[in-house]
């Protein structure tokens, strides 16, 4: 029978649980590379993944792979850029041919009596004129609405195209030219058709001259493609050296990108927190556990004096109210009452 305390056990007091532990730094030599924690300029935390400065041998094959870029690419830009010389000049061979056919009609004109062939020919080539600017018109319009379409009315490429256009207007024109000749040679041979003999003495000699015009510009196209051979072979070889320097700089950034240091330092702070988690939730089950033998050691328990002697009181009272009157407990009852 229990005389003691009879209040029942205090809930378990549980302690706060523990703070995350910090992220540890990790510098991972072999690729060179550190994942730390460094305090920024509002004061707070942050990580900060960084490269380890570069051994001398390092940093000097590096530096050898951006010189090979930065040489590579400087001499790409300048072998690309538009050289004028490298177009052909038409001009020494159409202005042989105009010289020649100035010079077959004047023959004609001296060797027969043609009339005013030249009047005719003027006719012709204001004529073939007029078409042409017409031409010319139509045509600049359409290149300057397709330029400004795409922006480019003023950019090195509308430059270009002007450029082109105005090289083929005087190609036209100069052909014009000679095809209002050649009329006029035409003319002279469908009037005359006489002294075939002495025009052809002379023609042969205009032939000859022709000739060597023709080998001129073969000759200037030969060196033409010779230059643009050298030239492509120059940007393959600088193309080959950009790729090189492209592989020392790209393995020196594949190595780095290959450290592990940031999944480490994260792996470990995850696994450090965790493990703390862990014991923090043992504790507590072991604080649930006692606890709970506690209340049930408290609910099993026997009964104390007080809880006998106030059920005995609790059933002598109620059977004096309750008990008959010809009987002690009753009797009791009414004159307590009474």
């Amino acid at each position: 029978m229990s005389f003691g305390n009879d209040d029942p056990p205090a809930a378990p007091q549980y302690v706060a649980p523990p703070p995350p532990e910090e992220i540890m730094d990790v510098i991972d030599e072999i690729t060179g590379v550190q994942s730390i924690t460094v305090i920024g300029p509002d004061g707070k935390k942050r990580r900060k993944i960084e490269r380890l400065p570069r051994t001398p041998q390092e940093q000097e094959m590096f530096a050898v792979g951006e010189d090979l870029m930065k040489r590579s690419i400087n001499n790409i830009k300048d072998l690309y850029q538009y050289n004028p010389d490298s177009v052909i000049d038409f001009e020494p061979l159409l202005r042989t041919f105009s010289s020649l056919n100035d010079e077959r009609v004047n023959a004609l004109g001296q060797i027969a009596n043609i009339g005013n062939i030249q009047a005719d020919i003027q006719s012709f080539r204001e004529m073939q004129t007029a078409l042409d600017d017409d031409m010319f018109m139509r045509q600049n319009r359409a290149m300057e609405e397709n330029l400004g379409r795409k922006g480019l009315s003023d950019s090195y490429a509308g430059q270009e195209a002007r450029a082109f256009a105005e090289r083929n207007q005087n190609l036209t024109r100069k052909q014009s030219e000679f095809n209002a000749n050649l009329y006029g040679e035409e003319l002279a041979a469908k009037r005359l058709g006489r002294n075939a003999q002495a025009f052809a003495l002379d023609e042969t000699g205009r032939a000859g001259r022709l000739q060597a015009a023709q080998a001129e510009y073969g000759l200037r196209k030969d060196q033409q493609a010779d230059i643009e051979n050298k030239r492509q072979t120059a940007i393959g070889e600088n193309m080959n050296l950009l790729k090189v320097g492209s592989g020392i700089t790209g393995q020196d950034l594949n190595k780095a990108m290959m450290s592990q240091a940031p999944q480490i330092a994260n792996q470990t702070f995850q696994m450090q927190n965790a493990d703390n988690l862990r014991r923090y939730e043992a504790g507590v089950t072991a604080q649930n556990a006692a606890y709970d033998r506690q209340r049930y050691a408290y609910d099993n328990r026997p009964p104390s004096f007080l809880d006998v002697a106030g059920n005995v009181g609790g059933s002598v009272g109620m059977s004096m109210l309750l008990g008959a009157p010809n009987t002690l407990a009753g009797r009791l009852g009414t004159k307590v009452l009474s």
